[in-house]
């Protein structure tokens, strides 16, 4: 994947991956563009409203359910996962290692933000550059 889009071929040399398992689902809202060097794995589903874009090196997880909303901006180099990629164990019981993610209508996610399992952003957010999003959250007017 150079650049994937609703507008194909900006920059084929780009590299990138975009694994969908068997079963899984991406939901594609029109003028999306998914820069160069994206890592986007789809177990479950994933769902990218209109006029989102995701720039370079970002990396996607969706074990079960990843939502991006609509005219979003996610600089460089993010991660966003629904899950821990393994299995943890407290007092001998296994931990859910995976929760959905809801990043709200116009978000802005600034370079190098992780945004880890089961949190949601609400609309109209602004993540600083170097976050890590733990805990949901959203802005009260």
């Amino acid at each position: 994947m150079g650049v994937f889009s609703n507008y194909i071929g900006l920059d084929n040399s780009a590299g990138g991956q975009l694994k969908i398992a068997k079963n899984a689902t991406l939901n594609v809202g029109y003028h999306v563009r998914i820069s160069r060097g994206c890592k986007i794995f789809i177990n479950a589903k994933l769902s990218i409203g209109e006029q989102t874009y995701i720039n370079p090196m970002c990396t996607i997880v969706a074990n079960e359910f990843v939502s991006i909303g609509s005219n979003c901006a996610i600089s460089w180099n993010c991660q966003a996962l629904d899950t821990d990629l393994h299995s943890v164990i407290i007092g001998g019981v296994p931990r859910a290692n995976t929760a959905p993610k809801f990043i709200g209508d116009h978000i802005w996610i600034g370079a190098n933000v992780i945004i880890l399992e089961g949190v949601t952003i609400g609309e109209n957010s602004v993540i600083a550059a170097g976050s890590v999003v733990t805990k949901a959250f959203h802005l009260d007017h």
